[in-house]
């Protein structure tokens, strides 16, 4: 049965497999979405207004996994169950009461509240109030499912998200399907409030069932040391979140369909990090703070080193490919229905120029993964506070000076400087890590895609009247034997290299 406590290589294998299958159904979702709505106005508040709600719930969980879980296991490992979960009971009451106090003062005027968090004007907002009615009871919803399922995966419950996240998917869709024609993108809503009430519902069993949780009120507060973390983590995470934010604040003023436009391109470039990156450095941040509380400095640097080269190895290529290939992409997704030719353009040009973020991203979680698991807070919230805050003033000036293409730009530069910024202070804090050579593998595969960008941009202009999709397929398929023929015979990646060999000798055996 896929519930159930997994090993850490069981948990990387498993939790990527099954991610794949629950990220096609959100993803195929979002199609949907653009086939029956397109990019319009109640469309850009929908993904405003549930964005907005996700920015908040992704704050908390981001306080979970870098403070909470980790002490957490700490007090697990040193003390035993039920401490633990009298630690983990107080943050979860603790949860309730903000959120629920949250969701009261919103409710009295709904349009005035996220009106004062837009450039959205509340006569605007107040002709989609419904939307707005209905996204509201999701911050509760979503705050308790995310934080019960981060307790779950501490457990090694490590495919419990994905278990989620396809309950979510599947309910959403049959909604939209069903009602479309009557509530519009309101039938997304309606559909993921029934899917997060199930979901609450089964998390609750399964930890009453599996790890026998008391939900007792005989709470256990927390030390002064970690409320101290929690201060550092919530100023750097603000800080992230404000970051993130920033791109929705500035566009919710701009003309219809640019938020739309925006995140269907958002759905398919978060996809190499939602179903690689964030599935690895989850799995390997558990095994950092066992491994940090042991102080086994070998180990962590061996777990870092590869889990960088692995990610880098696979994500440098799809980031180029993206890049080579951001209209044929979109087109073929998502142009059709309601999603005009205009809509695709502006939506490739996003993924084009974000595309180019994803290997940096994944080097910016990994490097993060070290000082969370070590507690070194103080260091992630100045490196947050500094690098967002650069991040919002390039967004605004990238936008004001250049339009659409100002953001993904902005963003961009942004995660360069940053990755420098970060290597620097690794390399201070974690001695016993060689982020030399992780750094010269990423210059050394960087090079090497970049020359087969060339190649493929190359031949692409010998086949100038083949259809896009054909030509996309034939330029992606070239473009993986060139790198599997390059990264067998330089070795670029011991693991594939390993791989390659093993099925070689099958074949030729």
């Amino acid at each position: 049965m896929f519930i159930r406590k997994e090993t850490y290589r069981q948990g990387i294998i498993l939790s990527t497999i099954f991610n794949i299958v629950c990220k096609g159904l959100v993803f195929f979702n979002i199609v949907l979405i653009a086939f029956f709505f397109g990019t319009s106005r109640d469309v850009d508040i929908y993904f405003y207004s549930y964005n907005l709600i996700l920015l908040i719930v992704t704050y908390s969980s981001s306080i979970n996994t870098s403070v909470l879980i980790p002490e957490a296991i700490r007090i697990r490992l040193k003390e035993g169950e039920v401490p633990s979960m009298n630690f983990v009971n107080y943050f979860l009451y603790f949860y309730l009461a903000i959120v629920l106090l949250l969701i009261v003062v919103i409710y009295f005027n709904p349009a005035l509240s996220f009106a004062a968090v837009s450039q959205y004007s509340v006569a605007t907002l107040n002709q989609h109030i419904n939307i707005l009615l209905l996204v509201i009871p999701l911050l509760l919803l979503m705050t308790v499912t995310t934080f019960l399922s981060d307790v779950l995966v501490s457990y090694r419950f490590f495919t419990m998200p994905m278990i989620i996240t396809s309950i979510n998917a599947v309910i959403s869709m049959v909604c939209i399907i069903a009602f479309h024609n009557k509530l519009a993108i309101m039938s997304a809503l309606i559909g993921l409030i029934i899917s997060y009430l199930l979901n609450v519902c089964m998390l609750l069993f399964l930890m009453r069932k599996h790890l026998n949780w008391r939900f007792r009120l005989g709470l256990r507060k927390p030390e002064r040391r970690v409320l101290k973390n929690l201060v550092l983590t919530q100023a750097g995470t603000l800080a992230s979140s404000l970051g993130t934010y920033a791109p929705i604040y500035f566009f919710s003023g701009w003309q219809a369909g640019v938020i739309s436009a925006l995140n269907y391109a958002q759905q398919i470039f978060y996809q190499p990090t939602a179903l690689l990156t964030n599935q690895i450095t989850i799995v390997s941040r558990i095994k950092l703070n066992e491994l940090f509380v042991n102080r086994q400095h070998a180990d962590i640097n061996a777990n870092f080193l590869s889990s960088f080269r692995f990610l880098l190895f696979l994500l440098i290529p799809i980031s180029t490919i993206f890049v080579l290939y951001s209209f044929e992409i979109i087109s073929v997704l998502f142009n059709r229905g309601s999603f005009d030719a205009q809509s695709a353009r502006l939506s490739a040009m996003f993924l084009k120029y974000l595309s180019l973020t994803l290997p940096l991203i994944a080097m910016n979680n990994l490097m993060a993964n070290l000082f969370y698991a070590s507690q070194l807070l103080r260091t992630v919230m100045f490196y947050q506070i500094l690098s967002n805050i650069v991040m919002a003033v390039l967004i605004y000036q990238g936008i004001i000076h250049f339009g659409e293409i100002g953001f993904p730009i902005a963003f961009l530069v942004t995660y360069v400087l940053s990755i420098l910024l970060l290597f620097l202070i690794c390399k201070k804090s974690f001695p016993f890590i060689r982020f030399d050579l992780g750094m010269a593998y990423f210059f050394r595969l960087s090079l090497v895609n970049c020359g087969l960008y060339f190649i493929v941009k190359g031949i692409n202009t010998y086949i100038p009247h083949l259809d896009p999709i054909l030509r996309m397929i034939f330029g992606s398929v070239i473009y993986c034997f060139l790198l599997i023929w390059v990264s067998y015979q330089f070795k670029l990646n011991e693991e594939f290299t390993a791989l390659v060999q093993k099925v070689r000798d099958r074949l030729f055996a």
